[in-house]
């Protein structure tokens, strides 16, 4: 199923997403998680469409083709009011199944800044309440590799973090999360 190409305009950036499945179906959002891209949700939205849904892949502010703000805002709050203005452009209730940082920001949106804004919540690899050391760990790798980036795929597979410890992540894999600019993964 080719998913269609959208643009959401938010508070201050513009948000790039793709659509599969009927407009006229139920609609489900799916936000990815920090250092990820709408692409991460592709093959599970695909599944959730072809069974009657109409599912919305997103690139949250600041990654994959959606826009940064020139202000820097990228608190929580940017993220949810973000998916707000999203259900608001497409008029609907939708059910978000919200990844990490996504899930963070449907948390935020549905239970804080717009109660009722969505029919249903699924939380993937989030709590509501999270060990502060875990944070930490993840934010301190990606901030060491912010500006640097990778020089291959391979040396992003195996840097020093890996959320399953053990396991090969196949470097091809991380296409879809990772950008290439100047010869450098980032």
């Amino acid at each position: 199923m080719e998913p269609t190409p959208l643009r959401f305009t938010a508070s201050d950036v513009v948000i790039a997403a793709d659509r599969r499945g009927d407009p006229r179906d139920p609609p489900v959002f799916f936000p990815h998680g920090g250092g990820q891209t709408r692409r991460s949700w592709g093959k599970a939205a695909e599944v959730v469409a072809e069974r009657g849904w109409c599912t919305y892949t997103l690139d949250s502010r600041g990654y994959g083709e959606s826009d940064r703000s020139a202000e820097g805002n990228y608190s929580l709050q940017d993220f949810a009011l973000d998916l707000i203005a999203i259900a608001d452009a497409d008029g609907s209730n939708p059910v978000i199944v919200g990844a990490s940082l996504g899930g963070l920001a449907s948390l935020l949106a549905m239970g804080r800044r717009r109660p009722g804004l969505g029919r249903g919540l699924v939380l993937v690899d989030i709590v509501p309440e999270m060990e502060q050391a875990g944070t930490d760990r993840i934010g301190a790798f990606m901030l060491r590799h912010v500006e640097a980036g990778f020089a291959s795929l391979q040396e992003a597979a195996v840097a020093e973090f890996s959320p399953r410890p053990g396991r090969m992540i196949d470097p091809d894999s991380l296409r879809k999360n990772l950008r290439e600019r100047d010869g450098r993964w980032y």
